[in-house]
C-alpha cells in the first residue's frame, strides 16, 4: 500500500491518494496516469512524498528517494513533468 502526499494547484492543504502497488515507481506511474487523464480538475500538482505502509511497525515510510524510473510523459496527455534533483519532489503540469 502506497500513499502519495501532494498539493493540487493552489490549494492550501495537502491531499493524499492511496494506491495498491508493489513499488514506489508503480505508485507514481498510477498517480501520473490519474492526473493526465483529467480526473482532478487542477492544472498542476506537486508531489511531496510517496510513502509505503509498514503493517508490522504500523507507520508510513518515505520511499520518495527510492524511485528508480519515472513515467514516460506522452504528448497525447499534454502533461509536463519536472523532478527536483535534491528533494526529489515531482511537479506535474498540464499544458
Amino acid at each position: 500500500m502506497y500513499r502519495v502526499v501532494c498539493r493540487f494547484g493552489r490549494w492550501a492543504t495537502k491531499s493524499e491518494r492511496f494506491y495498491s502497488a508493489d513499488t514506489p515507481d508503480e505508485a507514481l506511474n498510477d498517480f501520473y496516469l490519474m492526473f493526465a487523464s483529467g480526473k482532478p480538475h487542477a492544472t498542476s500538482v506537486k508531489i511531496h512524498k510517496i510513502e509505503r505502509y509498514d503493517r508490522f511497525a504500523e507507520k508510513w515510510i518515505d520511499e520518495t528517494y527510492n524511485i528508480k524510473t519515472y513515467p514516460n510523459v506522452v504528448d497525447e496527455h499534454h502533461t509536463y513533468m519536472h523532478v527536483h534533483e535534491k528533494t526529489k519532489k515531482v511537479t506535474l503540469k498540464k499544458t
